[in-house]
């Protein structure tokens, strides 16, 4: 059957022709006729056009195809220096020849004024912006063609000098009919309008004889009509008789061609032929061919060659039957089998085989009025070697009947081209090195609708294109429109008269002068359910484009795009800036039964300055399984109907009117398909892989008889189904070191592993090296000796002394007899075939037709004789021969199967060799003649007798008898006489030549020369001689004399002989002209009727021989070797580069190679003459890359990237765009998140020559819906976002394919050079939407109680409670820090911790200088902290601290400046305040000294410690100080609640005293209070912003010296530095506070120290030893928190069991007991730490999750909401009572200033 099935020619508008697309034109174009044009290129780009710009120019396409229609597309440039020139005119026409003259259509006229142009020319040079330019893109209407070939033509009339128009990008689109119509109509294209033939019921067909009886071609072949055989190359015969389109198929050979001089296709040699034999052959009036033959009853071989790689031969041959009779018969065998015969059978032909009859008709020798047949035919054939052989075998009736044949031409197939291993005759299942399996083909260059060369389509079972566009040049009008609906806001678009463009060499939507604003829109119908479609196009923004770009989804907004430069881009057309090329890729969710689509372009620019174009536009459409009428998932069905069940191999199609019915399976070795192009199940052993079944030779299968078996040398394991090595074969395969074909140990080879004897002590690969003590190694083996009598008990079973055979012991092992097939031990228990068993031993058995042991013969029988047998023995007149009784012939016994026997071997004497025999009998029967031979009769005895001399009959001895006796005529009583022979008739024939002179001879020499007396036995005279009679010369030739009966001439007689002579001047003189009667060389010689006058030079110097021209002028005809005849008759010299020339000096016969050059090379190319090897070779060291050169540095030196021979050298790129070689970059993939989402690409040199766009991953064991993409490039990387929709596990192992960009290469033919990269993920559980939902708004709950500070902070600072404020903050701080665990965190708190960060509360301004990725020095941190964006350089991390600090100071100048500016304004008069001040120090004084006896009293002098405190207030200035000299006295701090009293006294008096000198009013006392509370606590407040940010000023330390990758760079030593230093910070914070919880708490109780230092003792007992070690521990557990996140990141088990002992510490001191001196503010604190201990015992449960999964991910969920939990009771209690605070004192302010304006 033939290689395609159904397969028909459907009508369609086809691409038949798409040229000038090139960004580099030349005027050689193919097809192209081009006349007085020019190649112009723009400045603003690379491209080049035809320039038109007279009247004169013309451009011509011909096209050599029959269409019904044709349609053309072109750009073109109008280029009109003026604005004043009248219109010129752009003329496009079809032109038609009928055979008689050209017929031409116009197709197009375009007319145009130069002030008509728009002003474009920026597009083509920058410099003239202004100049009249304009760029159209022409679609012509579709025109009608009615001749077979037809041309395009374009031309161009100008009006004005200078005008001109430049033409790109031509393309012809023919509309084809449905088969065998020439013409149809178009709405319905089977409807034929007109044929290319018809038969006899006018019916539209390729008949092999039509109506008028006349041979046309019976196939069909689109754009040709009817043709006799398919196109040799790329076509093949479908079972339709049509010609479809296959490059599979290419010409190899022909034999005898009768076309052969006009193919330049190989002619096999006729010495390919086994029998040389070859005729013409004449049939019709005068027609004559060569033919191979003609043959009999032959076979004739033709050995075609060896042919690589090959799947099928389509064989074609014109054959002749000369005479074909009934009962003959012509064969073709391949390789030995039959693959065709024809039979003649009566009158009819019958034939056999796959063939296709190409044209059969009957004809007439010209010699005989018989008629013979001529068959052309065609066989596709299966050859099994790559060398086949055919055999033409004929089988002839008689001997009349032949055969002959010519015109074979022989075309071979592969399964696919670039092919290296075929599955079969259709599927590669290997392709040559270089190319790629796409499919079932091999590319060599994976296509844009691909990763790593499996289809976008094949992805995902059960997918299918919607959409495939906008990626070559072949598209047409219609499907351009196809993909939108209607395009909006057109104003300012659409420059060019189209919506679409031409973008290096492929039709784009929208591009160059077309878009840049407005949308395209399209509504798609979907007939199939689906769940998802899978969405790619590339958007370039061109030019100088300036804004974005968005598309949308079903109206839903889902990218919007902005233009960034990357150093991809590359300016390809338009203005000379680049263009920029961005991919974009979307899974959608999908399952509507419509889709709308939008692309939008959004900017405010001129067209002219900028453009969008789409490419590369791909929509896939994942549908729902067979069966399946609702799906969410290609797993989860949602609406199922019950549907018939297909048999096998049927699949379910979705029909056009939305019904499921059942379709054939074609794919081959498939038992079930999911749709026509992919399998579903294969058959047994078959492998599917991307929906195709394939036999793994990897596992050692091959393809028998359509079935995957194992291959010669293996068994198939009946369990695992895997080809095992059949071990004991004796064929050793690749799973064996060896194979001896028995089970025996210690024989070399044992279980097919290799193994030494028993008695070897050291084995290597089944050879030993040294033996056992007693042993001697000898030919690497131990033997014992057998035959020396002793018996080896270990090897030797016996020992006979001999070595006879079936003697019971042989080789020392106990044997049986010779007849015995099974012996154990030297019994047998099984005989041969044939032999019986009897007392252990095989005897024979007569009757059994086998002869054995004692018998003569056995003819089965017993006792009956047959074939002289008598029970087993041969009977008297036989004798045994081979196994059989035969008679003895010469016996003198006649036996039954004798006709006689004389005893003798005497032949003719009437029995010879036991049969009777007649003489001189052609037919004798048991002696009897039937009858004589020639020349005989039988007698009455039945006798043939001898006929008689004289009876004029010649038989038996008669050489003659011509019925006389007379001698000398030549026949002598019947015997040819001496030199006579006899001949054909009767009579003899003289012999001519045998030296005898005999009757009718008049002479004989011997000899056959003439001239010499006697010639053919005639006598005869020389060769000079005018008249000869019976060998007597009478006259002599004119120059001769007669001289005893010779004509002699003599040299030196003056009489020119021209037979021998040149010239005779009667001496034998040298250089006087003739020379030995020879013209000499340069002169000419005068004879005047023969009779020499004289010699003279020839008139031209260097001339070798001249001649006279009329008798009297003399010309020059011949010159000598380094001279040649000019026009003027004279010898001119030849150019140096002839040794000899013809008519003129460089017209060389002889070139001297030494001097000339046989081809040009371009040495601007690189490509220099090579005299020796006459050719053009490349010259390394030149500098110029050319021929096989990869490279070419200038040098030859090796290990520089470029070694001697100009090759690259391992390790190294050439840039082939600028010709550099650099070192290959060592790609690296870094985490830039603690999950495996997001990557970021970077080599370490030489980033820009990664391709991020063409970069690819798939992950281990998903499928393409499990997860999503995107790779885009970002600065100086290549950042990779993955999304993944299932669990992810160690085992999914990630490659990244990473692509360099083309013009980075390894070899120049070579596709660009990749790296893989292997990322092996952490695990990392599928998040759903929910999830993700829930995750995305706890995360906004969180951050939304971090923005509430900006409200809550001011209004704490006016109305208190702002300890509360630095809380959260405190809270906030280890949110912050516990994202750093690296553990793997549920999605609902993931979020939560990522996010939190203090610029949440208030935008922090940092200082991005240092550690940019373009810093030599840069350095990453650890996935987590890069995450939150945590520099490992410590100035990037403190710039948090130091901003805080900032701001505190920031805080003093504004609250210095409040208070100075309130007292300043609102100060009362001095003498007042001066009296109230003395009348308030009288009654404190009084009160004071009261309280001082009390306290005397109550309180041991010994252990009181006094404090000399100065109680002056430094802001009263103004006030006398002799007020306060009364008030200067000792204090002594109270420890009980007294002493509580008067700290507070002393504040209220300085309170009190600021009351008595400001009079504040209530609306600004708090505020003013609070100012003046931060003023005079400054340095507390900045000692809680150090203890506040202790947290990240110990992660900034651990950070950087932990991270010291680039160490050796200045700046990074500084940091270093800084971070060594900053450990004596810490250090001074860890003892202050240490030393603070030791302080005594009268000290504490200070206001001075307690002003200053509160924060690290507030709201503590100062009275108690633990409680004030609160606050240091809470410092150290922050730094060991800290410092074991970072040291300990990559052990997390450790790291989360160390930070949680650590945050033990504060929960163990809490619960021993209350450091606080409020419960409140105990249990304020209790809540936030036992929060921080559960959210750091939670971590521990995570990191061994992530280690060893312990539960189930529902559950690590689950605890996520404990974590949250934890957190947002710590915020909402700190929270709640911060509220309360503001709430309690802004009452009383409110009450405060009402109170105020009352009492006014």
């Amino acid at each position: 059957m033939y290689l395609l099935m159904m397969s028909y020619t459907l009508a369609q508008w086809k691409l038949i022709d798409s040229s000038l697309t090139n960004q580099t034109l030349t005027l050689k174009e193919n097809g192209w006729t081009f006349q007085n044009v020019e190649i112009g290129t723009c400045n603003a780009n690379q491209e080049q056009q035809i320039v038109l710009d007279s009247e004169i120019d013309l451009i011509q396409k011909s096209i050599p195809l029959s269409v019904q229609k044709v349609q053309i597309f072109f750009d073109i440039y109008y280029d009109f220096m003026n604005s004043d020139s009248t219109q010129s005119t752009v003329t496009v026409s079809l032109i038609q020849n009928n055979g008689a003259t050209d017929i031409t259509t116009q197709i197009l006229q375009i007319q145009k004024q130069g002030d008509q142009l728009q002003k474009q020319r920026r597009l083509c040079n920058s410099d003239i912006i202004d100049s009249l330019f304009e760029f159209e893109k022409i679609v012509t209407q579709k025109i009608a063609v009615s001749q077979t070939n037809f041309s395009i033509s374009i031309q161009f009339n100008p009006r004005t000098q200078g005008n001109k128009i430049r033409i790109r990008n031509f393309q012809a689109y023919g509309f084809f009919c449905d088969s065998y119509c020439k013409t149809c109509d178009e709405s319905n294209p089977s409807k034929c309008t007109s044929c290319f033939s018809q038969d006899s019921t006018g019916q539209c067909t390729c008949p092999l004889i039509n109506t008028q009886n006349t041979y046309v071609g019976s196939f069909y072949q689109e754009g040709y009509g009817c043709i006799q055989e398919c196109s040799r190359d790329h076509y093949l015969l479908d079972v339709n008789d049509i010609c479809q389109k296959d490059p599979r198929v290419s010409s190899k050979f022909s034999f005898m061609n009768p076309y052969q001089s006009l193919s330049n296709i190989p002619e096999l040699p006729r010495a390919s032929l086994s029998v040389q034999t070859f005729s013409q052959y004449c049939y019709g009036q005068t027609i004559k061919k060569d033919i191979a033959g003609p043959f009999a009853s032959q076979t004739i071989s033709l050995a075609i060659g060896t042919i690589d790689v090959i799947s099928f031969i389509r064989f074609r041959m014109t054959l002749y039957l000369i005479d074909f009779s009934s009962g003959s018969i012509f064969r073709i065998k391949l390789d030995n089998i039959l693959v065709f015969y024809i039979e003649q059978v009566q009158s009819t032909l019958w034939y056999y085989g796959n063939f296709q009859d190409i044209v059969f008709k009957n004809i007439r020798q010209c010699s005989t009025l018989s008629f013979d047949q001529q068959s052309r035919f065609e066989l596709i054939l299966y050859p099994t070697t790559n060398s086949p052989v055919l055999q033409f075998i004929g089988l002839m009736q008689n001997s009349y009947s032949q055969w002959g044949f010519n015109d074979i031409t022989i075309d071979i197939g592969v399964c696919q081209l670039n092919c290296k291993v075929c599955l079969d005759e259709v599927t590669c299942q290997q392709c040559n090195d270089g190319y790629f399996l796409l499919k079932s083909n091999c590319v060599n260059k994976c296509p844009i609708f691909s990763n790593d060369c499996i289809d976008y389509v094949d992805e995902i079972p059960f997918s299918q294109y919607l959409v495939k566009a906008f990626y070559d040049n072949n598209m047409t009008i219609d499907e351009i429109q196809s993909h939108f609906d209607q395009v909006d806001n057109q104003v300012g678009n659409f420059l060019t008269g189209q919506k679409f463009s031409m973008m290096q060499n492929k039709i784009v939507l929208g591009g160059l002068l077309v878009w840049n604003k407005g949308r395209y829109q399209k509504l798609y119908t979907f007939r199939d359910p689906h769940y998802a479609i899978s969405i790619r196009f590339n958007i370039t923004f061109g030019d100088d484009f300036n804004g974005e770009f968005v598309y949308y989804l079903d109206q839903n907004e889902q990218q919007r795009i902005q233009r960034r430069q990357q150093s991809s881009d590359q300016n390809v057309i338009g203005k000379e800036s680049k263009e920029s090329v961005m991919f974009v890729y979307k899974y959608y969710q999908h399952t509507l039964d419509t889709l709308y689509i939008e692309f939008e372009c959004i900017t405010d620019q001129d067209l002219r300055d900028g453009f969008c174009a789409i490419s590369e536009y791909f929509i896939v459409v994942h549908n729902c399984f067979i069966g399946c009428t609702g799906c969410s998932s290609l797993e989860q069905c949602t609406e199922q109907i019950q549907i018939q069940v297909c048999s096998t191999p049927q699949y379910w199609k979705y029909d056009l009117i939305g019904n499921y019915i059942c379709s054939d399976c074609i794919q081959n070795y498939c038992i079930q398909c999911a749709n026509e192009s992919q399998c579903k199940k294969c058959k047994d052993r078959f492998k599917n892989v991307h929906g195709q079944c394939i036999c793994d030779n990897k596992e050692y299968r091959v393809i028998d008889g359509g079935e995957c078996v194992c291959k010669s040398g293996y068994y198939e394991d009946k369990y695992s189904q895997i080809c095992q090595g059949i071990c004991g074969d004796k064929l050793k395969v690749e799973v064996e070191e060896c194979d001896d074909g028995d089970l025996f140990p210690f024989d070399g080879c044992h279980q097919c592993i290799n193994q030494c004897q028993i008695e070897c002590s050291i084995c290597l690969k089944g050879i030993c090296e040294q033996c056992q003590f007693g042993y001697v190694l000898v030919l690497d083996q131990q033997q014992s000796i057998c035959g020396d009598n002793l018996v080896d008990e270990f090897r030797e079973d016996c020992e006979d002394g001999n070595l006879k055979p079936f003697d019971g012991c042989y080789v020392c092992n106990y044997s049986c007899d010779e007849q015995c097939e099974f012996c154990a031990k030297g019994i047998c228990y099984k005989c041969n075939d044939y032999w019986l068993l009897y007392n252990d031993e095989c005897v024979s058995v007569c009757g059994n037709q086998y002869v054995q042991a004692n018998e003569q013969c056995d003819n089965g029988l017993i006792n009956i004789q047959l074939d002289g047998c008598y029970n087993c023995q041969c009977v008297y007149g036989y004798s045994m021969i081979d196994n059989k009784c035969s008679a003895i012939c010469g016996d003198g016994y006649t036996t039954m199967d004798e006709e006689c026997d004389d005893a003798n071997s005497i032949q003719n004497d009437g029995c010879h060799q036991c049969i009777l025999e007649c003489l001189n009998c052609n037919i004798c029967v048991m002696g009897q003649c039937q009858q004589c031979q020639a020349g005989y009769y039988k007698d009455y005895n039945d006798i043939c007798q001898e006929t008689e001399c004289g009876d004029r009959i010649k038989v038996g001895q008669e050489q003659c008898d011509d019925a006389n006796i007379n001698q000398f005529d030549g026949c002598y009583q019947c015997v040819c006489e001496i030199g006579w022979i006899s001949d054909s008739s009767n009579l003899c024939s003289s012999i001519c030549g045998d030296g005898l002179l005999v009757k009718g001879e008049q002479c004989d020499d011997a000899n056959d020369i003439q001239f010499d007396g006697c010639y053919q036995c005639k006598l005869d005279c020389n060769a000079e001689c005018a008249q000869c009679i019976l060998g007597v010369c009478q006259s002599c030739n004119y120059g001769y004399n007669l001289i005893n009966n010779n004509c002699i001439n003599t040299c030196g007689d003056g009489i020119l002989n021209p037979l021998k002579e040149q010239c005779d001047d009667k001496n034998n003189n040298a250089r006087d002209g003739c020379y030995n009667c020879q013209q000499e060389s340069g002169y000419i010689c005068f004879h005047n009727d023969l009779v020499f006058t004289h010699c003279q030079l020839c008139q031209h110097s260097n001339c070798q021989h001249c001649q006279l021209i009329n008798h009297v002028q003399q010309q020059c005809t011949l010159c000598q070797t380094g001279y040649f005849l000019d026009q003027y008759q004279s010898c001119s010299l030849c150019d140096k580069i002839c040794i000899d020339c013809l008519s003129s000096s460089k017209n060389c016969i002889n070139y001297n190679y030494n001097v000339y050059q046989i081809k040009q090379c371009d040495s601007k190319a690189g490509l220099y003459y090579d005299f020796q090897l006459r050719d053009c070779i490349s010259l390394c060291g030149d500098g110029i890359i050319s021929g096989s050169e990869n490279c070419d540095d200038h040098n030859y030196q090796d290990f520089d990237g470029c070694n001697a021979q100009c090759q690259l050298e391992p390790g190294y790129l050439i840039d082939q765009d600028t010709k550099l070689i650099i070192t290959e970059p060592n790609v690296q993939v870094q985490f830039q998140s603690s999950n495996n989402n997001k990557y970021s690409i970077v080599a370490d040199t030489l980033q820009q020559a990664i391709n991020c766009s063409a970069t690819t991953l798939h992950i281990d064991h998903f499928n393409i819906t499990n997860y999503n993409y995107t790779i885009l490039e970002s600065d100086l990387k290549c950042d990779l976002n993955i999304s993944y929709f299932q669990t992810v596990e160690p085992i999914n192992i990630i490659h990244v394919i990473i692509k360099f960009k083309t013009q980075y290469k390894k070899r120049r033919l070579q596709q660009e050079p990749i790296q893989e990269i292997i990322i092996i993920p952490q695990r990392q559980p599928y998040v759903t939407q929910e999830q993700k939902q829930q995750g995305e708004k706890m995360a906004q709950t969180s951050k939304t109680i971090s923005q509430s500070l900006l409200f809550f902070g001011p209004l704490a600072i006016l109305f208190g409670g702002f300890k509360f404020v630095w809380a959260i903050l405190d809270i906030l701080s280890w949110m912050n820090n516990f994202y750093f665990l690296n553990v793997t965190y549920p999605e609902n708190v993931r979020q939560i911790f990522l996010q939190a960060q203090w610029d949440n509360i208030f935008q922090m301004p940092s200082l991005n200088t240092f550690n940019n990725l373009n810093d030599p020095y840069y350095f990453q941190s650890p996935p987590k902290f890069y995450e939150k964006g945590i520099d490992p350089l410590y100035f990037n991390n403190i710039q948090t601290i130091l901003i805080f600090l900032l701001y505190v100071i920031a805080t003093k100048i504004i609250c210095k400046s409040i208070r100075r500016l309130l007292e300043q304004f609102y100060k009362i008069n001095s003498l007042t305040a001066t009296f109230q001040i003395k009348q308030s120090i009288q009654q404190d004084q009084i009160i004071y000294q009261q309280q001082q006896i009390y306290q005397i009293q109550q309180i041991d002098q010994s252990q009181q410690q006094i404090f000399q405190l100065q109680q002056i207030d430094q802001s009263q200035q103004q006030i006398d100080q002799s007020l306060y000299i009364g008030k200067q006295q000792d204090e002594t701090n109270k420890q009980s609640k007294q002493g509580n009293k008067k700290q507070q006294k002393e504040i209220n008096y300085l309170q009190d005293t600021r009351k008595l000198l400001y009079n504040i009013p209530p609306v600004f006392k708090s505020i003013y209070s609070n100012c003046v509370q931060f003023d005079e606590c400054f340095i507390a407040n900045l000692l809680k912003t150090v203890q506040l940010s202790f947290l990240d000023l110990t992660l900034a330390i651990s950070l950087q010296l932990t991270n010291q990758q680039t160490g050796d760079y200045l700046v990074v030593k500084i940091n270093i530095f800084l971070a060594y230093a900053s450990i004596l910070l810490l250090l001074f914070l860890l003892n202050f506070s240490y030393q603070i919880s030791i302080t005594h708490k009268k000290k504490l109780e200070n206001k001075h120290f307690n002003d200053r230092y509160s924060c690290f003792y507030e709201e503590l007992k100062s009275d108690e030893r633990m409680a004030m070690s609160y606050s240091f521990i809470n410092l150290v557990r922050k730094a060991i928190f800290i410092i074991s996140s970072v040291v300990f990141y990559q052990a997390p088990i450790y790291q989360t069991s160390i930070c949680f002992l650590s945050c033990a510490l504060n929960i163990l001191l809490l619960l021993q007991q209350n450091p606080f001196v409020s419960k409140q503010q105990y249990i304020l604190n209790l809540i936030p730490d036992l929060g921080v201990l559960i959210v750091v015992g939670v971590s521990i449960v995570l990191a061994f999750q992530d280690s060893f999964i312990l539960f189930d991910d529902q559950v690590i969920y689950s605890l996520g909401w404990v974590i949250g939990g934890c957190i947002y009771i710590s915020i909402g209690l700190q929270l709640l009572f911060l509220i309360k605070e503001i709430l309690l004192k802004f009452y009383l302010k409110v009450k405060n200033v009402i109170e105020y304006f009352r009492n006014r």
